[in-house]
């Protein structure tokens, strides 16, 4: 069974791939590509979008972080990685996507979050966290 992960090593998506194969138990090859690597034909064959991570078993690639790590629960024994309960499904995902979008973009988003340059926390975001209970 081959299994690679293709990705910058510093790159948060990359590094949630890597999480979930850890997680898993998964032993993989690691294929570090880097600007402008991402744009070559070869690379534009795993990910249209020319981006990382990109995951290849046995012949078969998927990329975007969350469909790997759905793959990765899917196919491979180990601790699951996203809830198997419906109600508690529906929100992993809303709580994954806040965790990667607006208050990634913010240097002080680990100590306060931002939202549109203010330093007032997204109504939205606070709204979901507190449903999260996070």
């Amino acid at each position: 069974m081959s299994v690679k992960l293709y990705g910058t090593a510093g790159s948060p998506n990359v590094r949630g791939a890597m999480l979930g194969l850890a997680e898993k138990g998964v032993e993989y090859e690691f294929v570090s590509l880097m600007p402008p690597a991402w744009k070559t034909p070869e690379h534009l064959a795993r990910n249209p979008f020319g981006k990382v991570p990109v995951l290849e078993h046995d012949g078969f690639e998927v990329f975007e972080t969350q469909a790997i790590l759905r793959y990765l629960d899917q196919t491979f024994p180990g601790p699951a990685l996203q809830p198997t309960n419906a109600r508690e499904g529906a929100w992993a995902h809303p709580g994954a996507a806040l965790g990667s979008s607006e208050w990634s973009r913010q240097p002080s988003s680990a100590s306060r979050p931002t939202w549109n340059g203010s330093t007032r926390p997204c109504p939205w975001h606070v709204a979901a966290l507190r449903r999260l209970s996070l």
